[in-house]
């Protein structure tokens, strides 16, 4: 890898077929040309789950928007598209109910 290394806080990276958002960048020799790149995972296996990855022993990959490309939805009456919505509305309910159960709990003590 070279000594410029093209990745950047924030900037989403694949690694081990898993797409992940880099928070930190450290340079993992003297010299260097390898670094630890720590992460955060943002895809459906791995999301908020904490990992390094060494540039020595992983390849990682910038994930460039640009490149993204959209596919159409066929699916009989858009269903595929629906229930991702709302696999991800529900994500998202749940979360929010057990925040707010934290905070009601905490408020009563």
């Amino acid at each position: 890898m070279p000594n410029t290394l093209p990745l950047a806080p924030g900037m989403r990276v694949l690694c081990r077929d898993a797409e992940w958002l880099v928070q930190r960048i450290n340079a993992s020799n003297d010299a260097g040309t390898q670094h630890a790149v720590q992460v955060v995972g943002v895809d459906e296996l791995v999301r908020g789950y904490q990992a390094i990855f060494l540039t020595q022993l992983d390849r990682i990959e910038s994930v460039y928007p640009r490149k993204t490309r959209l596919i159409a939805d066929n699916s009989n009456g858009f269903r595929r598209s629906k229930l991702f919505l709302e696999a991800q509305l529900r994500e998202q309910r749940d979360f929010v109910k057990s925040g707010k159960k934290e905070a009601i709990a905490k408020n009563s003590i």
